[in-house]
């Protein structure tokens, strides 16, 4: 089997890394790319009502609990113990998506498109991270860039763009 394709976008809060994500989302659909998502989170994860029927059922001990309708299903799954996780850890080998998209996990080991705002992130990501395999940024903050930046450089606003950056960098033919 092929090795899982995921890409993330990275950056700090507020940055425009989910608006980023759900337009990259629609453009790979449009491209016939079954595009999944992870997004990191430190909040809760109640997804379902409480005193719903699979918290009993996680409350019994279960491992994972399956919750279906004619649309969708959740997979709640018990992680164990408290250890750092990474992003193969929650990639399922018989998943349905052709790519993975990914918010979070900043500092793991995969390739990143940084999102880089110029007025309130002096700092680039980039420079202490070899993963980073481009930048995007809106077209007013391309001259704050550093001069001898030698990574691609990817207009924030285009995300037609940056969608076919991702397909090329995978080797993802357009349909």
């Amino acid at each position: 089997m092929a090795q899982m394709k995921v890409i993330g976008v990275a950056g700090y809060s507020g940055s425009g890394k989910t608006t980023l994500i759900s337009g990259l989302v629609k453009i790979l659909t449009c491209y016939n790319i079954k595009t999944g998502t992870i997004k990191h989170t430190h909040h809760s994860l109640d997804i379902l009502p409480k005193n719903h029927i699979s918290d009993a059922l996680m409350n019994s001990g279960a491992n994972e609990v399956m919750v279906t309708n004619n649309n969708n299903f959740v997979i709640n799954r018990s992680v164990e113990g408290h250890e750092r996780k990474t992003i193969s850890d929650y990639i399922y080998v018989n998943s349905a998506s052709d790519l993975f998209l990914v918010e979070g996990f900043k500092h793991q080991p995969f390739p990143k498109i940084e999102v880089w705002n110029g007025d309130s992130q002096p700092a680039l990501l980039a420079a202490a991270d070899p993963y980073i395999v481009a930048i995007a940024v809106k077209n007013k903050d391309h001259q704050k860039l550093p001069r001898n930046l030698c990574i691609t450089t990817l207009d924030l606003d285009d995300h037609h763009a940056i969608a076919k950056f991702i397909c090329y960098y995978f080797g993802l033919t357009i349909q």
